[in-house]
């Protein structure tokens, strides 16, 4: 039998990573030719060692640790490499771990291709590198997406775009792939309110606004055509998207999906500050984290997300097919009560045996999966670990509860002025 090429995949514990493991891990043709090494912090966590019992070879590894990344890639073919600007909220820090890999992707000459999880210029830093020959070389490479300091604030984009720039400057023989929006993130704006009422899709944005939907559990199959075509398409970047999707027809696929649930859904073009406003409220994240989260959905319509590019040569390079908008909603858990039955009071009758209640809850394997475990920031209090633990969570103020009925009471208005 032949020898084994190895792709080391980090974050293979999250969200990009772990779709990466598990198609190499289970496509028959990548399994017979691929053996992949599971790059992650904590080998003992549980998807570590659930990896490990796949066939998977797990090893430990620190993306501030250069030294560490570099034995992690030793002997690989391919590297599949992904950063998460939200664990730190710091773009630097974002960078220095992307340039991190980067190093040891070059300084392990047996890494032949490395994969770099990207996203586009929005804002091009002054102390950025000059984009130089290599760069301009390439075909499917336009630059950076420069808004003008319009949107400064894009920074989980501006990161990653110069570790792409700096891979290219120092010559790594790579291919950058750039996910779309997460098609999981976009079912958290879909609501009843109060329930039992029509549901709404609520975004910052027009409902003309042109949206690359991207299911996260299909990365596996971009990276497995990117590594099987790599060179074709090394040094060129491929846009991680099934389609551009308005509002207006992200709320036609979920009437489709849910004919009943959906009859009266409708899309409500929120006010950014609104929208800052329920972030925050929601996240507990500062400011100017909301307005970067903020400023990444006004990209979309004010310079495009792939600056308004063609996904076509993107999905020609596939094998496999990426997951449709309609499919997507249909297998989503948070939605799995819609597919079957659809009560429409608000409080069912105790005595019917026909109706029974349901709350859903993400389980721990899907907040990893998502990222949400990872997520650090600065002054936010998990209350519900704090309740577990036995501490009596603190009460909110009447001022408060008065803010919160506020916001509650502006979003129904703003929603209804818009149903008329």
């Amino acid at each position: 039998m032949a020898h084994k090429k190895i792709i080391a995949v980090v974050g293979a514990t999250g969200a990009q990573g772990g779709a990466v493991a598990a198609v190499f891990l289970n496509d028959p043709l990548l399994h017979q030719e691929w053996t992949v090494r599971a790059v992650t912090r904590d080998p003992s966590k549980d998807r570590a060692q659930k990896l490990k019992q796949q066939g998977a070879d797990v090893v430990a590894a620190d993306l501030n640790d250069k030294a560490s990344l570099v034995r992690a890639f030793a002997g690989a073919t391919a590297a599949f490499g992904v950063t998460d600007y939200w664990e730190t909220l710091s773009m630097d820090t974002e960078i220095q771990q992307g340039k991190n890999l980067v190093d040891a992707a070059k300084v392990e000459s047996a890494v032949s291709h490395f994969i770099w999880s990207s996203l586009r210029n929005v804002n091009k830093r002054k102390d950025a590198p000059a984009i130089t020959r290599l760069t301009e070389k390439f075909a499917n490479t336009r630059g950076p997406l420069v808004t003008q300091g319009k949107l400064a604030h894009v920074h989980q984009f501006d990161g990653k775009a110069e570790v792409e720039e700096y891979a290219r400057q120092v010559g790594v023989p790579a291919t950058f792939f750039l996910p779309g929006i997460y098609m999981d993130s976009l079912t958290k704006s879909f609501r009843q309110n109060p329930p039992g009422s029509p549901w709404v899709f609520a975004l910052p944005m027009p409902e003309t606004a042109p949206l690359p939907l991207f299911d996260v559990r299909n990365t596996g199959i971009w990276v497995k055509a990117i590594v099987r075509k790599r060179d074709q398409l090394l040094g060129k970047r491929i846009l991680g998207a099934t389609k551009y999707t308005t509002p207006a027809e992200l709320v036609d696929g979920f009437t489709q999906a849910f004919p009943e649930a959906g009859r009266a859904a409708s899309f409500f073009s929120m006010p950014h500050e609104m929208f800052l406003q329920v972030v925050q409220d929601a996240m507990g994240l500062p400011d100017w984290a909301a307005e970067s989260i903020l400023e990444m959905m006004r990209l979309v319509n004010e310079g495009g997300y792939f600056g308004f590019e063609s996904l076509g040569e993107s999905l020609a390079v596939l094998e496999d097919e990426p997951t449709a908008w309609v499919d997507f909603l249909k297998r989503n858990e948070a939605f799995k009560d819609l597919n079957s039955y659809v009560q429409s009071l608000v409080d069912p009758p105790a005595t019917d045996p026909q109706i029974t209640r349901e709350m859903y809850e993400r389980t721990e394997e899907e907040m990893e999966d998502l990222g949400l475990n990872d997520m650090k920031v600065e002054n936010y209090e998990d209350k519900a670990a704090e309740t577990e633990a036995g501490d009596k969570p603190e009460e909110k103020t009447a001022e408060q509860l008065q803010h919160e009925q506020k916001n509650g009471e502006l979003m129904d208005q703003l929603i209804d002025a818009n149903r008329r």
